[in-house]
């Protein structure tokens, strides 16, 4: 059957597991070309989204039109997002897809719609045909869509690479050209909670130096007799040569700090077995992170400064985490804010590194938002003093229901380690005590163009990210935008304003889109189209299940976790493909 209401409704009537073993097969191939095209219709359907005509206000008959711009509109990729829960790299990766698809390969589209080609195809064809001319993507289309039905993705690509190169040899020259100016580096976590950093569209020869450098740096250092492998001394070289522990040091120095570091070490259980699978780096350090400047005053209205320079001192990052971590009254994980969720002992290392940084609190309400937040410079007593950091920000989130036990003596917290903590508690419960005055003083000058330091601050804290639908660019590293724009007569107070990245700030005054606060942190959005979409920002402290341990026998064995390959610096079996949108660094 052609995929479509039919087969859609005849798929939908069958029970899988009672379809003869003769017959699964025909289900299954029969199911691919229905789901084939859902997506041709998904992607028509985002292009359609990409070219409506914006309407103002509640205007109901302008909204029952079906009237359409000649091309799409500049800001469309943030209303798919908006509509799909998308983050805005994915809206816009798909955005730009379903553009070549649809306007630009009809008969790539038709096959898809067909079920002839799945999606991953259809894929392949807009990668290679999209800076072709349309004579010359109308001769390769006729040539290989009625073929590819019957080719592998791995053929199809090969097929196509050698094709697009014949018809045009210039072709490759130019897409490498684009690459070169669309270079940049993007960072995730993966499902096992390690890090990954990617850079993309470099110069070949440059990406062979650099990693030249760091295959010489490893075997130097392997062959004066340090235990980790080859690929883990990578990742770990590259690490400190990226986050500057290793700014101006000399080759002698590099070999001899690593060899004097037992954090590069691997420990008995990781070390590599016989057979088992490759798997770079250590995974033992947080990644690095840009840093934003230095501590400044409670209230201080001043910017920060530039962080202060130390030879082969780390760059800090912003970490947040629960007291009742740091306590050891759980293993609550931390937070890097745009990367994700770090292990518990991981987060309680990188506080210890920064106690030059900021340090920031958050109380918070049982629903785990904020109540009241702002500096300390109190510091927990160290028996060691710690290696600077250039850097960074610690927020702390105390829920006030601890706080008071805290004070109170009322936890089952180790007394030594409350007494290491105690003037860290005693200042927020100081602040805490203030903070009805506190809060008052925020808002003491809603004239101001900008907002000040203590005022930002504690925007930042109460939202979190970005607060467009979906954006988890970390509020540290937004713009402070005025909900009713200043020279409309919004004042600057803690009512009217809210972090917003880059994009979404030029998207709210230039892209059509209309932005409330009728509360507090709480925020409501208008797109150009007349959808309405409420944001307010994550729980500080958010609830989490209690842990449920595996039993005997439950645990896998995952095995050695080191390669014992030695050869080049890509390992012969890679991890799985990076996710299609990862967040920035």
């Amino acid at each position: 059957m052609s995929p479509g209401p039919e087969l859609a409704a005849r798929l939908s009537s069958l029970d899988p597991t009672a379809v003869p073993n003769a017959e699964v097969v025909e289900m299954l191939a029969a199911a691919g070309r229905q789901v084939a095209h859902s997506q041709a219709v998904f992607y028509a359907a985002m292009a359609e989204v990409g070219r409506a005509v914006p309407f103002a206000g509640d205007d109901a008959a302008a909204g029952a039109e079906a009237t359409r711009l000649p091309r799409a509109s500049e800001w469309a990729s943030c209303e798919i997002a908006a509509a799909l829960t998308y983050t805005g790299r994915r809206a816009d990766a798909e955005f730009a897809f379903c553009q070549v698809l649809v306007r630009r390969l009809p008969l790539v589209w038709d096959a898809l719609s067909a079920g002839a080609l799945d999606v991953i195809k259809a894929r392949m064809f807009a990668e290679y045909l999209e800076d072709l001319t349309e004579a010359q993507v109308q001769v390769l289309c006729a040539r290989f869509v009625g073929l590819a039905a019957g080719w592998t993705s791995g053929q199809l690509r090969a097929r196509l690479g050698r094709a697009v190169q014949h018809i045009d040899r210039d072709f490759y020259r130019r897409r490498y050209q684009k690459g070169i100016r669309e270079r940049g580096i993007s960072g995730w976590l993966a499902a096992d909670g390690t890090a990954t950093v990617s850079a993309h569209g470099l110069s070949p020869a440059e990406a062979a130096a650099a990693t030249e450098r760091l295959e010489h740096l490893a075997d130097a250092i392997k062959a004066a007799g340090h235990p980790a492998t080859i690929h883990q001394l990578r990742a770990d070289l590259m690490m400190r040569l990226l986050d500057g522990r290793f700014d101006g040091f000399t080759h002698e120095r590099m070999l001899a700090t690593m060899l004097a570091d037992p954090s590069t070490f691997p420990s008995e259980e990781d070390r590599p077995r016989a057979g088992s699978g490759s798997r770079a780096g250590a995974g033992n350090r947080p990644p690095p992170s840009a840093d934003r400047g230095r501590a400044s005053e409670p209230g201080s209205s001043s910017e920060p400064g530039p962080p202060a320079r130390v030879l082969g001192a780390r760059y800090g990052v912003e970490v947040r985490i629960g007291l009742s971590t740091l306590l050891g009254l759980d293993e609550h994980p931390a937070e890097l804010p745009g990367w994700g969720p770090i292990l518990a002992e991981e987060a309680r290392a990188l506080v210890a590194l920064q106690e030059a940084a900021e340090w920031r609190f958050a109380v918070t309400d049982p629903d785990g938002y904020l109540i009241h937040g702002g500096l300390t410079r109190a510091r927990p007593h160290r028996a060691v003093p710690t290696t600077p950091c250039r850097g960074g920000v610690v927020e702390l989130h105390i829920p006030a229901t601890l706080l008071a036990d805290l004070v109170t003596g009322a936890t089952s917290a180790d007394e030594q380690v409350l007494a290491r903590w105690g003037p860290v508690i005693a200042a927020i419960t100081r602040h805490y005590a203030d903070r009805d005055a506190a809060q008052r003083r925020l808002d003491i000058h809603p004239t101001d163009r900008y907002a000040r330091a203590a005022l930002r601050r504690h925007v930042q804290i109460r939202d979190r990210t970005c607060i467009f639908p979906g954006c988890r660019r970390p509020a540290r590293k937004t713009e402070q935008d005025h909900t009713l724009d200043h020279r409309h007569g919004g004042l600057t107070v803690r009512a009217n304003l809210e972090p917003l990245c880059e994009l979404h700030h030029l998207l709210k005054h230039a892209g059509g889109w209309r932005l409330e606060q009728p509360e507090p942190g709480r925020f409501r959005w208008r797109s150009p189209l007349g959808r309405i979409y409420w944001t307010r920002g994550e729980p500080i402290s958010p609830d989490l299940p209690d842990p449920i341990p595996r039993g005997p026998g439950e645990a896998p064995d995952l095995g050695g976790s080191g390669p014992t390959d030695e050869g080049p610096i890509l390992p012969p079996r890679p991890r799985p493909d990076p996710p299609p949108t990862p967040p920035p660094i």
